[in-house]
């Protein structure tokens, strides 16, 4: 369990992170997907990568101490990442990506597969204009009729 200070530490470096933008947010929008998380990060963090990016995590679990441990330059931030704070505290207004992991797929009606990322996909699209940025999204979709939605969509 993390400390007061621990926290105190985390905040500060949550707000340099958000401060300094470029950062990578990455998204786990259903529970379990530590490895996923795990494998991202450590595939953000291989040396040969031209540009090292900050990166900051947003689940609605808390992130386990190991991993934590493993990666203490990477912010975990607990909440719900279609809610307009949750975005902004983690940045989002200056985040140059955002990785979106979905998880595996809570319904099998085929409209509905992909909401929560084509909903927050949709939110961040609100506000970029707003923010000033453009930013890069990767997506993870389990339906084909999603990818077809989203590129017929503008805000």
């Amino acid at each position: 369990e993390m400390t007061d200070e621990d926290a105190k530490e985390h905040q500060m470096m949550l707000q340099d992170i958000v401060d300094a933008g470029g950062h990578v947010l990455l998204v786990g929008q259903s529970k379990g997907l530590w490895q996923q998380i795990f494998s991202i990060i450590k595939t953000l963090r291989k040396p040969w990568l031209n540009k090292h990016r900050n990166i900051v995590c947003i689940t609605s679990e808390k992130a386990p101490l190991k991993l934590r441990s493993i990666f203490p330059e990477v912010c975990f931030i607990n909440g719900v990442a279609q809610k307009l704070p949750t975005l902004l505290h983690a940045g989002a207004n200056t985040a140059h990506d955002i990785i979106v992991l979905s998880g595996p797929p809570t319904t099998h009606e085929t409209l509905l597969l992909d909401r929560r990322a084509i909903l927050l996909s949709a939110i961040i699209d609100s506000q970029t204009k707003k923010w000033g940025i453009e930013m890069r999204k990767v997506l993870e979709l389990h339906s084909p009729s999603s990818c077809n939605q989203l590129m017929n969509y503008s805000v």
